[in-house]
């Protein structure tokens, strides 16, 4: 399928089909009856991936329904100038189109009764053998809407992010990720919620920006993108994930702290060692997270990641924290990587013990990860 030129602009050739038309209506219904006030609207950019992603699953065949990974992910929506930060996606088949109800039903029930969502996607195809209709359904949440803007740029070129944002914060901030280092900017903000940033760009290579604005549950990434400069780049290939489905909470975290090391070593950075109870902390919070429906760095029972150190007699000079719900723990480091707010956490220099929580979701298709990195007070490593 074609792409577009530029983020957040429309693609015009898109056309919803009768199938789609249906499965936007059991989405739109399914979501009125659980959450009435909350009911997510159609997005024709989301559409068009969610299409994208039910194609790949035709011509590959049905077995790749679980094979789809988070960059095959990210590149669709990037082809389809989408620049929401979070999303619940949920690719399956039927062989009875009356069928369709009651798979959603069971699969999104809980993110409906979240009502965190507030845009989504569908895509349907027609396989002819076995007879079957291929589906994508795409959830996310837009904290902000955007001006189009481009996804290449010449090294130097100024473009301008800028819209307006859709939920109450306390503050706002860009970051941009280059291939070799990290820049902030405040951007300017009206009293009705109008922002605007210049930003110009001059490295070649894969540049990844984000706009995380304060909300009374922490910081939220509002959009998260990347913009491509022109010209070749020296930097070495990103550090590979395995996506394999983790069932041992154990075997995740030394996973997941062996990639923290990897990337800090990629970066010359020294290694972090894994503190008992750091990770007894972000392990509480994983359960927690599951437990109550909640990806938030500020919890109404336990507050933030200071709160809870705190709480547990666990003395710090400085403490981060990076957390994610997603379908395999390589897909939520790969997402820390993707994210220059949680990247910078990651390779902090200032930090040298982490602690990794992990909780499995009730189908074991989605995995609550928190990662919390300290510099103890009065502690050496």
């Amino acid at each position: 399928m074609p792409g577009v030129s530029e983020y957040n602009e429309p693609p015009g050739w898109f056309a919803v089909s009768d199938d789609e038309r249906a499965l936007s209506t059991v989405i739109e219904d399914l979501a009125a009856g659980i959450s009435p006030d909350a009911v997510p609207e159609h997005d024709s950019a989301l559409s068009a991936a969610a299409r994208n992603l039910a194609w790949t699953v035709k011509k590959r065949g049905l077995d790749s329904l679980e094979s789809v990974d988070h960059e095959e992910f990210q590149k669709v929506l990037v082809d389809m100038g989408v620049t929401d930060s979070a999303f619940r996606t949920v690719l399956f088949n039927v062989f009875r189109k009356r069928d369709v109800k009651g798979f959603l039903r069971d699969s999104l029930d809980r993110d409906f009764q979240t009502a965190q969502y507030t845009h989504y996607g569908v895509g349907a195809v027609q396989m002819w053998w076995p007879p079957t209709l291929v589906s994508a359904v795409i959830l996310s949440r837009k904290p902000a809407r955007f001006d189009p803007f481009p996804r290449t740029v010449d090294p130097g070129e100024e473009f301008f992010l800028q819209g307006d944002l859709l939920i109450r914060s306390r503050g706002y901030r860009v970051i941009v990720q280059g291939p070799k280092r990290a820049d902030q900017f405040v951007p300017s903000v009206t009293a009705a919620g109008l922002f605007f940033q210049p930003l110009r760009l001059t490295e070649p290579g894969e540049h990844i920006v984000e706009l995380t604005v304060e909300t009374n549950q922490g910081p939220e990434v509002a959009t998260l993108f990347t913009v491509r400069v022109t010209g070749e780049s020296d930097m070495p290939p990103p550090i590979p994930v395995d996506r394999r489905v983790f069932t041992d909470g154990e075997a995740a975290r030394n996973y997941l702290l062996d990639l923290v090391n990897a990337e800090r070593r990629r970066v010359g950075v020294g290694p972090v060692s894994s503190s008992v109870d750091l990770t007894d902390m972000a392990q509480r919070y994983a359960e927690e997270m599951r437990r109550e429906s909640l990806v938030a760095h500020v919890s109404p029972i336990t507050g933030d990641c200071a709160d809870r150190a705190e709480a547990a007699g666990i003395p710090f000079e400085r403490i981060t924290e990076n957390i994610a719900v997603n379908q395999t723990v390589g897909d939520v480091h790969r997402s820390f990587m993707d994210s220059p707010a949680h990247r910078v956490n990651v390779l902090d220099p200032e930090v040298d013990f982490a602690g990794i929580g992990i909780a499995f979701g009730e189908d074991a298709k989605q995995v609550y990860v928190v990662e919390n990195f300290i510099r103890y007070r009065n502690r050496r490593r």
